[in-house]
């Protein structure tokens, strides 16, 4: 399983990955791990995902960024309604 590695050991033999597919990554030796790390800096909906890279990719060509410190986007405000449709009145403000 992939997951954090004391930086000495790292720099020694670093893990360098190739591609994913799924849940798993693969390494230039072609080491197959779980991917134990990438759920804690992003949704992890598995490596290889086409619908979700089709999706990012229209997303790219309309707009890339909408920094949210400057405004916000028509996506993101889809997004808010979205999420209010099936979030329990109870836990809104």
């Amino acid at each position: 399983m992939v997951d954090f590695l004391p930086m000495k050991e790292f720099a020694e033999n670093p893990l360098i990955l190739t591609e994913g597919q799924g849940i798993h990554v693969i390494d230039v030796d072609g080491r197959r791990f779980i991917d134990g790390l990438s759920g804690t800096f992003c949704v992890n909906l598995g490596h290889g995902n086409k619908r979700l890279a089709e999706a990012a990719s229209r997303q790219i060509g309309r707009l890339a960024l909408a920094a949210p410190t400057l405004g916000t986007s028509d996506r993101a405000l889809e997004l808010v309604k979205l999420l209010l449709d099936i979030t329990p009145p109870s836990t809104r403000r």
